[in-house]
């Protein structure tokens, strides 16, 4: 289909999520950060520009790390998170599904 990978693998983890494609190996390492803008919770930054944000947001958006203790603590921010990431790794995973 196009070239595209269907296949994708995801490692959510505490601090670093890892993209990985079958054959390629690992294409995208990021900090499992996510920063919105208050109160509409449209997202701002993903990964490494949100975690430049850390500590240093003003009060209209919030830098959030979606998982806490190695367990999801909010699930929607982590599927925000998710599709970003994807989406960064391939801007067709818009429209496309691969299998996670």
């Amino acid at each position: 289909m196009l070239g595209i990978p269907t296949r994708v693998a995801i490692d959510l983890g505490t601090s670093t999520t890892l993209v990985a494609l079958p054959h390629r190996g690992i294409i995208l390492r990021e900090p499992t950060v996510i920063a919105r803008e208050l109160p509409s919770s449209q997202v701002v930054a993903v990964g490494a520009e949100a975690h430049a944000m850390l500590g240093r947001t003003p009060g209209t958006l919030v830098a959030d790390r979606p998982l806490r203790s190695g367990a999801i603590a909010n699930f929607r921010t982590t599927e925000i998170l998710i599709r970003a990431l994807l989406q960064r790794t391939h801007p067709l995973y818009r429209f496309i599904r691969p299998d996670v």
